[in-house]
C-alpha cells in the first residue's frame, strides 16, 4: 500500500490520513518497531492535520436524534 502513496497527493486530508493510518496498521501487524509507526504518524498523519485546510471526517449524528 505504501508503494502507492505518491498517488494520494490529490486526496483530501481525510482520505490521505486514512490511507496512511492503514499503512501504519500493516506495519503494526507485521511487528515493526514502534519508531516506524511514530514516523508514519508524525510525517504523514499529524503533519497533514496541522495544515490550515485540513479537515476530519464529517460526522452525521442525525440518526441519534429522536
Amino acid at each position: 500500500m505504501e508503494s502507492c502513496s505518491s498517488s494520494w497527493d490529490s486526496c483530501v486530508s481525510f482520505m490521505l490520513t486514512h490511507n496512511w493510518w492503514h499503512v501504519a496498521l500493516c506495519y503494526m501487524e507485521g511487528h515493526s518497531p514502534v519508531e516506524r509507526l511514530l514516523e508514519i504518524y508524525d510525517h504523514h498523519i499529524w503533519k497533514e492535520l496541522e495544515k490550515v485546510d485540513a479537515f476530519g471526517p464529517v460526522m452525521d449524528w442525525s440518526f441519534y436524534s429522536d
